[in-house]
């Protein structure tokens, strides 16, 4: 996930009241290499500002957006998902 997505993300979620954290992570099958990854409560939270965001997204970044959260890939956290 790229920096400017999980920060508009997260913009999102803690506008909604909900607890988020974005973090540099290495996600399975990474070999070491570091991403941006967004730390939710649940798939449904994410779901619910992705949306918002992309409804105020302008017509030409909204098919950038929409591709970048077809290839987001998560792992748990225990309690919490992070999505990268």
């Amino acid at each position: 996930m790229t920096k400017e997505l999980a920060d508009l993300l997260a913009m999102q979620l803690r506008e909604s009241g909900h607890d988020t954290k974005v973090i540099d992570y290495s996600g399975r099958g990474m070999y070491g290499r570091q991403t941006t990854g967004l730390v939710v409560d649940s798939v449904a939270h994410l779901a619910a500002a992705a949306f918002a965001v992309g409804f105020y997204a302008a017509d030409d970044a909204q098919e950038d957006f929409i591709e970048e959260l077809f290839n987001l890939r998560s792992d748990s956290l225990g309690r919490r998902i992070v999505y990268y």
